[in-house]
């Protein structure tokens, strides 16, 4: 089936519906148009032409399904609805607070209105009769539910909307946005979402760009069965005048029920991991927590394990590498190493560059407390954030 969705009308119905009219024109019949971000506007301009579509007297072009309000002001325009949503003009639906949108020819639409507010996200606003501009806890525990409690083997869904971006989407990818404030952008509780659910496409709005994300995988390599991948799209507002800040966008999709595992699991060419996993788990999106990937809290006892699984490691190599009479001299640096030295090598396959104490980014020194900066932890090296600046155009290289 063939969709059609736009980004912030902002209140520009007009331009927004003549231009999905000739698009019907010209490549046929939609299955339906799905908006996100920022619907009505505050002029009074956008009032009359609103008023005019509530009246009948201009007709909405294809089957329209928006989402509820992402702002105090905005509120005012769907106060006749209730949080399940609801009509509100001929061909115009609101998909409500959150939930599910199946369609009859099987497409399945999760849906999340509201942008993120720290101080409203912990309040329970499941009694309020109209719809919130913001998300909530139980909004988004609701949806992940639905995922973890599908009687069936989940499988994902066919497409995720929200009002609100996800945390760190530009993860993993080669050249992220530079208009993008890729650490503070966005929603950690959403990013987790999208994690739960594994949606197709993903589509948000309100930054006033478009951005076309690689896919990614929402499976790690080499770790579990093959998933199908999620394309990230966001879309630009109504009435901006570069073309190609695209605000409007067309794809066809077969619904995932529709579609067989092997069809369903085929990756493209270009592709990422998840940019969500260092997010599970957490709140803030500060405490990273092994959610699958590679990373991990490097705490004293794991430390410890490590500098002594490799000195019994180097002791091994060392005897392949020089037959099973160690001397003294080796005796004593491999004991030294128990306690003082994550990379203590045979001399013959080192070369030293002064002392592990002083180094920067050794894990031998006794006193290093920097745990925070180290990525992976292996036998013989490990991968950190850099202590210190890089000069330009010179390589240092520590061992």
């Amino acid at each position: 089936m063939k969709l059609l969705v736009a980004g912030d009308v902002d209140g520009n119905f007009r331009q927004l519906f003549s231009r999905a009219e000739s698009i019907l024109k010209k490549s046929g019949p939609f299955e339906m148009l799905l908006c996100v971000g920022s619907f009505f506007g505050d002029s009074e301009c956008s009032r009359e032409q609103w008023q005019s579509y509530v009246e009948g007297k201009e007709k909405v072009p294809l089957p329209t399904y928006i989402l509820g309000p992402g702002s105090p002001g905005e509120a005012v325009s769907y106060q006749s609805l209730g949080r399940d949503g609801g009509e509100l003009c001929p061909n115009l639906t609101c998909l409500g607070q959150r939930g599910v949108f199946k369609t009859s020819g099987g497409l399945q639409v999760v849906y999340l209105s509201g942008r993120h507010h720290e101080d409203r996200f912990s309040q329970d606003l499941s009694s309020q009769k109209t719809m919130s501009p913001y998300m909530t806890s139980s909004d988004v525990e609701s949806l992940k539910e639905m995922a973890a409690k599908s009687k069936e083997e989940f499988r994902g869904v066919d497409i995720l909307l929200t009002t609100e971006w996800p945390r760190g989407v530009a993860t993993h990818t080669a050249t992220p946005p530079d208009w993008l404030d890729a650490d503070n952008a966005g929603s950690v509780e959403v990013a987790q979402l999208a994690v739960a659910v594994r949606p197709r496409y993903h589509i948000v709005a309100g930054l006033k760009h478009f951005y076309e994300r690689t896919p990614y995988r929402n499976h790690q390599v080499l770790r579990g069965q093959q998933l199908h991948v999620t394309r990230f799209i966001a879309l630009a507002n109504v009435g901006n005048p570069d073309k190609k800040n695209r605000y409007l966008y067309a794809f066809n999709i077969t619904p995932l029920t529709e579609m067989d595992t092997q069809e369903l699991v085929q990756q493209p060419p270009a592709i990422t991991n998840c940019p969500y996993h260092h997010l599970l788990g957490t709140k803030k999106g500060r405490d990273v927590e092994d959610g699958g990937d590679s990373r991990f809290l490097l705490d004293q006892k794991s430390l410890d394990v490590a500098r002594e699984e490799h000195a019994r490691h180097t002791a091994e190599v060392s005897r392949e590498v020089r037959g099973t009479e160690e001397t003294e001299e080796y005796k004593i640096k491999q004991s030294a190493s128990l306690h003082s030295s994550l990379f203590s090598f045979p001399s013959h396959l080192t070369h030293s560059h002064g002392s592990p104490r002083s180094c920067w980014f050794c894990l031998a020194a006794l006193r290093w407390r920097e745990k925070h900066l180290c990525h992976h932890c292996w036998r013989y090296i490990h991968t950190g954030s850099a202590k210190g600046g890089l000069v330009q155009n010179t390589a240092s290289f520590y061992q």
